[in-house]
């Protein structure tokens, strides 16, 4: 079983918190697969390629005459404004100008994404035992989660090793669910690098806002792992190395799946809003099987899913307003008895508070914007009207 250890790998999550290792979610799809010679257009790991480039410069570099000729050098002079007719060239290309978000790379197109998402946040503590996620643009909180007493987590420990019996059935989705679970999103809505770039990115994006806040969620709650309170757990894979609450696993599908359904323009009631809302659910509960968390920590993260899915949904197409959730740990069952389905019906559980509408500043995130167009023409193109 030796070839496990392979998924210690899982602690890269950690790269996080460099923002250069946001390249790697590029490996989703294969972005680099867009066209076939693209690659070729790199000559920097070749020094014979280099040197072919140097050498070719010198023979057919072609000098400019006068202070001004290089204006001559284009059968059109390259302009970027439409102001000054008479001077084509006098101008540079205008400033704050977001439709050019995609002529940068990706790495720095995630940077600024993240910079303008994680800018509008705010992280206070109204008490010891809760979180809470406000937007400084916003009126209340977006999410604000209060931790389980002890007691619930012991009394749901029992329920954590009967489910252990399901881990031969499961194996192939724990160990293939490691990571962001793109391959089920893409066999369920035909996504393909070639016709959903901007679709594949903004998941991207939305996963990466999700893990940060959801890592500063288990930072300040730090709620122990059930290997941590029995040595009969034995998770079938690695343990990450940070706490439990709110599963980082519940919080990125659930999110998915709420962006998902909002850029196909799904109904709640739809075959499409009910897979992937099961997707979520089974996700969830996979990281139990595995030994990983507490059903607790699923409902944890579901409520934090569906949260920042309506704000980032919100800032995307400049709703006025977004969802408030409110989960109350210590009125949580200490019996595992949680219905994934039970927080989309008009009773919620006692856990549970659906807030009053909170403001937001629909003109916040205008690179957001401009990505969720993208991606939205593609789902349209798809058929999703």
């Amino acid at each position: 079983m030796s070839y496990f250890a392979g998924y210690a790998g899982y602690a890269g999550y950690a790269g996080y918190a460099g923002y250069a290792g946001y390249a790697g979610y590029a490996g989703y799809a294969g972005y680099a697969g867009y066209s076939g010679i693209a690659p070729l257009t790199d000559t920097s790991a070749s020094p014979l390629g280099a040197d072919a480039l140097l050498r070719s410069r010198e023979a057919l570099y072609v000098p400019p005459s006068g202070p001004a000729a290089w204006q001559g050098q284009w059968s059109a002079p390259k302009r970027w404004d439409t102001d000054d007719v008479a001077n084509p060239p006098a101008m540079l290309p205008p400033t704050e100008d977001h439709a050019n978000l995609m002529r940068w790379d990706m790495r720095i197109r995630a940077a600024l994404l993240d910079v303008e998402l994680l800018g509008q946040l705010e992280f206070t503590q109204p008490d010891p035992e809760t979180l809470q996620l406000s937007s400084r643009a916003a009126s209340g909180a977006l999410v604000k989660i209060t931790r389980p007493s002890r007691s619930v987590f012991e009394a749901q420990l029992e329920w954590v090793e009967s489910w252990s019996t399901r881990r031969e059935e499961r194996l192939g989705e724990i160990v293939s669910q490691q990571l962001p679970q793109v391959a089920h999103w893409a066999s369920l809505l035909q996504l393909t690098p070639q016709r959903h770039r901007h679709t594949l990115e903004l998941l991207e994006t939305a996963l990466r806002f999700a893990m940060l806040v959801v890592m500063r969620f288990k930072h300040a709650l730090c709620c122990p792992r059930p290997s941590e309170y029995s040595p009969n757990v034995q998770p079938l894979i690695p343990v990450p190395n940070y706490s439990a609450l709110p599963s980082g696993h519940a919080t990125e599908s659930h999110m998915a799946t709420h962006l998902l359904l909002a850029l196909t323009a799904q109904s709640p009631g739809s075959a499409l809003a009910q897979q992937l809302r099961r997707l979520a659910a089974r996700i969830s509960d996979n990281r139990v099987v595995a030994g990983l968390h507490f059903p607790v920590d699923s409902a944890a993260g579901q409520v934090l899913g569906i949260a920042l899915a309506t704000y980032f949904t919100a800032l995307a197409t400049q709703q006025a307003a977004t969802e408030g959730w409110t989960f109350i740990g210590t009125e949580a069952s200490a019996t595992p008895d949680w219905n994934p389905e039970a927080i989309y019906g008009a009773a919620l559980p006692d856990h549970l508070q659906r807030d009053a509408r909170v403001l937001t500043d629909p003109a916040a995130a205008p690179m957001l914007r401009q990505l969720w167009k993208l991606a939205r023409a593609e789902q349209i193109d798809m058929g999703f009207r």
